[in-house]
């Protein structure tokens, strides 16, 4: 076998040049793709490597392979892969790079501030030397910088940090998709944080002529669908004006995912993030740092009886005082449509608002209709009456 001092690697604005030769790359990873069937026999995915001669866009590798297992798994965006003999080609003015099952080779190392030099994955027989070291160090180093450069902590957020005006990147969970009239797709996100609460409306009138909307799909989803949804965190609907190709991968299953680029407004009183052309939707491993510390906390948050939702003054007098509390989501999915909960809400439309309005001149009992929402940002429409 060759030894390592046999391999030369080619910077990556370099390689770009290289069209149908077969060359060695050192490169970080910054965006993972699904792994899936060609339209032949192999499996197929594809991997965006950058490196300091090329830190935008990155060039694609696609890599192809008899069985799913042997596709690189990688763990996490930042980490570092070595290719061997992997082939440049074109495509419609597009460079990207091939790596082929026959002859080709990688190995996949941590990246971010590990200090391990010995790869997690490789598809060939491995070996690594004080060569491989300084590449991965000095790879390390740089995507490290690179990232505190462009201020990436400052640009993502969490749900619970939203706001309207500019853009911004989230790492969310997809827990379904929905396609709506015309070419407009919602995907339904979720990372295990509350958006922030939205201003009311002050027209109180406007109830009775144009009652709030509980959603923004021009019907609601199944409840069979609800009941898919975590019960606890906001849920906000993202609107997407075209089919992007990610969509497909989508559908059916739950999956997280960093949305780059995109911005959210309010609508009638409800939160809605909108794709920007800019946009883009990347899947993300299960392993990625956000990905778990996202999962960390909601599973924290969920076993705190403080944190799950707040709690209610000391006060507050209820009936039923041994009922469990309960989000709108938990009550509105509810396998029995009669029955009792708690829930911690805030009124945010009443019709008729006024009291002499309440009594009805038909029958003379009292009614009032209450829009509901939670600290989930979940929404119910309620109907109180009572015999005069």
């Amino acid at each position: 076998m060759a030894g390592q001092d046999d391999y030369m690697y080619l910077p990556l604005v370099d390689a770009r040049a290289a069209i149908n030769i077969k060359i060695n790359l050192f490169a970080v990873v910054t965006e993972i793709g699904d792994s899936k069937h060609s339209k032949g026999t192999d499996y197929v995915c594809t991997l965006k490597i950058v490196d300091q001669s090329y830190p935008s866009p990155g060039i694609s590798v696609n890599f192809f392979a008899e069985a799913i297992s042997k596709l690189p798994r990688v763990k996490s965006c930042g980490d570092i892969i070595r290719l061997h003999r992997v082939l440049m080609q074109i495509y419609n003015g597009e460079v990207y790079c091939v790596f082929k099952k026959q002859y080709s080779s990688f190995a996949l190392f941590e990246g971010k501030n590990s200090d391990s030099f010995i790869p997690y994955q490789f598809s060939a027989k491995i070996y690594v030397d004080h060569h491989d070291k300084e590449h991965v160090g000095r790879l390390r180093t740089w995507f490290l910088k690179e990232q505190a450069d462009a201020g990436v902590s400052n640009y993502s957020v969490q749900l619970k940090e939203i706001k309207t005006g500019g853009v911004f990147d989230l790492v969310c969970k997809v827990l379904y998709t929905y396609q709506a009239p015309g070419d407009e797709w919602i995907l339904f996100v979720w990372d295990g944080t509350d958006t922030p609460p939205v201003r009311l409306q002050t027209d109180l009138d406007l109830e009775g002529k144009k009652p709030a909307p509980l959603h923004m799909e021009p019907s609601p989803l199944p409840v069979h669908v609800f009941r898919t949804f975590p019960h606890v965190g906001s849920i906000l609907r993202i609107s997407s004006g075209k089919y992007f190709e990610e969509i497909q991968l989508l559908q059916g299953v739950a999956r997280w995912v960093k949305v780059r680029n995109m911005k959210c407004e309010i609508h009638s009183g409800l939160w809605k993030g909108v794709l920007e052309p800019v946009s883009k939707v990347r899947l993300l491993s299960d392993e990625n740092d956000m990905i778990l510390l996202c999962e960390r906390n909601f599973n924290e948050r969920i076993s705190s009886g403080v944190h799950r939702w707040p709690s209610p003054s000391s006060l507050t007098e209820t009936d039923y005082e041994h009922a469990a509390y309960a989000t709108l989501m938990e009550s509105l999915t509810h396998p029995v449509v009669t029955h009792k909960c708690k829930s911690i809400v805030r009124v945010i439309a009443a019709y008729p608002w006024r009291g002499e309005d309440l009594r009805s001149p038909v029958g003379g009992h009292y009614r009032i209709r209450l829009t509901l929402e939670d600290p989930l940002r979940e929404f119910m429409r309620t109907f109180m009456e009572k015999m005069g």
